[in-house]
């Protein structure tokens, strides 16, 4: 016998005649929304952290889940970007393709309510990482994905997000491709 997570048991027959009606199923005391609850949640804890992943991109994976899983689709969104950067770190300098995965992990942490100040994600998402002590490349990236300075411009706070350089390159050119082309 094999005990599978969620009350379901397997068993295999064995010998001569082994088939798909030789091995059987039961249920012991199955919930389906547990068990549906917990595939996701592992799946989930695959998504778009490869194996061997730096420690920044975990970090920033668990930062990002506690702000912005709470926020519904906007969680499936980046866990959607994230792994869409994880797929275009070639033209980035290996030393910096965790960066870009761990910006990419964090660009929407603004949207927070807790962490939301003056209603600009990318703003609010800069000045937040920036006081916890994330790394200038990341919070730069955040400040500025997908043309935020336009943005910026447009709401009367290019003044605000100037706090932030610019960091113009592959980094911030993968990071907005990766956050445009998902849903």
């Amino acid at each position: 016998h094999r005990h599978v997570p969620g009350g379901v048991r397997t068993r295999q027959q064995s010998g001569v005649g082994r088939n798909l009606r030789s091995q059987w199923l039961w249920c012991c005391c199955l919930d389906t929304a547990s068990v549906a609850s917990s595939i996701m949640r592992a799946e989930d804890e695959l998504a778009a952290v490869p194996a061997g992943a730096s420690a920044v991109v975990s970090e920033a994976r668990r930062v990002s889940r506690a702000l912005v899983e709470p926020l519904g689709r906007r969680w499936s969104h980046v866990k959607a970007v994230a792994a869409r950067a994880a797929e275009l770190v070639v033209p980035v300098p290996v030393a910096r393709q965790d960066q870009l995965i761990a910006a990419a992990w964090l660009h929407d942490v603004g949207y927070a309510p807790e962490i939301g100040r003056t209603g600009f994600h990318p703003l609010d998402g800069a000045r937040y990482l920036n006081l916890e002590g994330w790394p200038d490349a990341i919070v730069n990236l955040v400040a500025h994905h997908s043309v935020a300075r336009l943005e910026a411009k447009q709401r009367g706070l290019a003044d605000e997000l100037a706090e932030f350089p610019f960091p113009d390159g592959p980094l911030l050119d993968a990071l907005a491709l990766a956050d445009l082309t998902t849903g």
